[in-house]
Formats: structure tokens, C-alpha cells, sequence
């Protein structure tokens, strides 16, 4: 909840090094209060200082990441491809014509709210419903991974890559329909939302050609699966590649010997023989659990 009063202007802070941009938006909205930095100059400045509305300029996936996870709450629009329901943004627009519209939209959102009596956050996440059974909400591999795996499936997306990352995971893929790079953004604050998404989205799977060749059943049952050996290893750290005819798995797992507990680092190569070693694996567990509401989709 932010404490100031709104008697002083809204502050934007627009991350960015385009000059005309700045402009633009400095024209079009002379009554906010603009604060333009490059990435890690805004980083710091969000230490000490807050704003109403963060500007991302195209590209800025890092930025992106390092500021959700410091204020979680705070409302982004970004210039890009990425999907607001991947990185928990208030808005993407696809160039820089439409985002001194898209901002100014905003903006005056926020002080109708204002001057209504309402609190001065324009965007919240909302919370996880009680139809969401609670073992899907913990924060597991198995969970988070797989929330990413049905995102894969749903959006026709191949040629995964995955990085986890402090608070969350960012990936990179390709879509199967236009070989178009996309790269998605997984903020773990998000997660409960997304899992809320994937249970509101249940039975468009089962009318979707998942299958690849490495991945017979597509990407949510093979993350899954691998996710719930990642928390067997007590894993950290966790890079998911997938090459040609194997996909491979890099982290740090947890080990005990004399010494007692450490942890090593450990990479594996998943060939196709593997993925239908470790589905099969994760198909028998489940068969012995109650079924979620994500199996019946």
C-alpha cells in the first residue's frame, strides 16, 4: 500500500536510452512527473524511490525480472512480444506508437481511481481461488514446471530453452507455426495466477496435436515429470536445453556423505529412450495419487 499523497504528480519511470520516446511521452503526458534511466540506474533508483507506472523499452527481459522481483506489485508496460499473461504486465504493445497511448490510458486510470477514493495500485494479481487444490500451489519443481509446459503447449511453442533465475525462470522457444523466437517470463510471484490460468484453460489440450518427437505427450507431462526428479535431487539452479535428438538437464543437487550435506553440480542428457524411462515413471506415481484438476484436461 503506498503511503504519499497523490497531491504531487504520478511518477513514470521509463526505462529506456531512446531519446525521441522520452520526448513523446514527456509531450503527451506534461502532467505526470517522467524519470528516464538505463537498467541498472533504475534498479537503484526503485531501492529508494517508487512510481506509479514502470515504461520497459523493447528487449529489456533482464530489467523485466529484476524489478517484478523487487516490487511485485507495481504495474509494467513493456514494448514487445511478450505475453502479459507470462510476465504478470498490465499491458505489451507491439511498437512505440501505440505506448504513449497505452501509458496515458493508464495513467488516467490511475488518478479516475484516485480521486475515488481507491488505492493508488492500478494492477493487483488475484488471488488463487479455493477451487485450486493446495498441492498444486506449492512451489515445486514439478508445479512450477509444469504451469510452463502447458504455456508451452498452448501457445504451439517448441525448442525449449529454460533458465531458472533468482525468483523465477525465463524461457526461450520457437513457435511451431512461424519459427518466430519468443522468450516468456515466469516470475514466481505469478505462479499462483498461472496455475488459476491453467485450471480455466482445461480441455484445450486434449483437442491439440502435442507431440514431438522427443516429447511423444508434449511439454506439460515431460516438465512435470522431470520436475518431480528435480525435487527428488533437491535440485537448484536448474537449465533445461533441448538439442536435436536429446534434451539436456544442468544444475546443482544436494548430496549427503561424511562431511554431511552439499551440494555438487550435475548435468544428464535425456535421449528419447530416457523421456519414455522417466514418463513412464511419473504416469505409475500418478496412478497411486488422487487426480488434480489439471489431469482432467
Amino acid at each position: 500500500m503506498r503511503e504519499e499523497s497523490h497531491s504531487a504528480p504520478p511518477t513514470i519511470l521509463l526505462v529506456s536510452e531512446d531519446d525521441g520516446l522520452t520526448q513523446h511521452l514527456a509531450e503527451a503526458l506534461h502532467w505526470c512527473r517522467l524519470v528516464r534511466l538505463n537498467d541498472d540506474a533504475a534498479i537503484e533508483w526503485l531501492e529508494a524511490n517508487s512510481c506509479d507506472l514502470c515504461v520497459l523499452d523493447r528487449g529489456r527481459i533482464e530489467a523485466l525480472m529484476r524489478i517484478r522481483l523487487r516490487r511485485p506489485g507495481m504495474p509494467i508496460v513493456m514494448v514487445g512480444e511478450l505475453q502479459p499473461e507470462h510476465a504478470g504486465l498490465a499491458a505489451v504493445v507491439p511498437d512505440e506508437r501505440e505506448l504513449v497511448e497505452t501509458v496515458a490510458q493508464r495513467m488516467t486510470q490511475l488518478l479516475n481511481r484516485v480521486a475515488e477514493g481507491h488505492s493508488a495500485e492500478l494492477i493487483a494479481l488475484p488471488a488463487p481461488g479455493p477451487e485450486i487444490p493446495s498441492q498444486l500451489l506449492q512451489p515445486t519443481y514439478q508445479n512450477r514446471l509444469r504451469v510452463i509446459g502447458r504455456q508451452m503447449d498452448l501457445h504451439r511453442l517448441a525448442s525449449l530453452h529454460l533458465v531458472e533465475v533468482p525468483g523465477g525462470f525465463v524461457v526461450r522457444a520457437l513457435s511451431r507455426a512461424s519459427s518466430d523466437p519468443r522468450t516468456l517470463v515466469f516470475p514466481d510471484s505469478d505462479f499462483p495466477r498461472l496455475v488459476a490460468q491453467s485450471i480455466a484453460s482445461r480441455g484445450q489440450r486434449r483437442r491439440m496435436r502435442l507431440g514431438t518427437p522427443l516429447l511423444p505427450t508434449g511439454y506439460e507431462d515431460f516438465l512435470r515429470a522431470l520436475g518431480r526428479r528435480l525435487d527428488l535431487l533437491h535440485a537448484a539452479s536448474v537449465t533445461i536445453t533441448e538439442l536435436d535428438e536429446a534434451i539436456q538437464v544442468e544444475g546443482t543437487k544436494e548430496i549427503a556423505d561424511a562431511d554431511g550435506k552439499r551440494r555438487v553440480p550435475f548435468r544428464e542428457l535425456l535421449a528419447v529412450e530416457d523421456i519414455g524411462v522417466l514418463l513412464g515413471e511419473a504416469f505409475r506415481h500418478r496412478s497411486f495419487n488422487a487426480p488434480t484438476e489439471l489431469d482432467a484436461s
